[in-house]
């Protein structure tokens, strides 16, 4: 859970809590993007604790919402993010 900004550009800033295995951390993270004219797209998130990984994600319910799973192998990651009212 964790909250992050983008910009238009397809740069992204946040911070979010993760457990893994059991174990509970704070990850603060930086990204790029590309979304295709289909609202699909992917992005690479640098975190201070994962390091370098990748999402595929597509943008539903009138680009309000973000449904995204990791691509990296090995690891079985998905979820959702929505966007909050300025």
């Amino acid at each position: 859970m964790g909250a992050f900004t983008a910009d238009r550009t397809g740069h992204f800033a946040g911070q979010d809590t993760t457990s893994a295995n059991g174990t509970v951390f704070v990850e603060t993270f930086t990204g790029t993007a590309t979304m295709n004219p289909d609202c699909t797209g992917s992005a690479t998130v640098i975190g201070n604790v994962l390091g370098e990984t990748h999402f595929d994600f597509v943008l539903v319910d009138k680009r309000t919402e973000m449904l995204l799973i990791r691509k990296d192998p090995g690891t079985v990651i998905f979820g959702s993010a929505k966007r909050q009212q300025d």
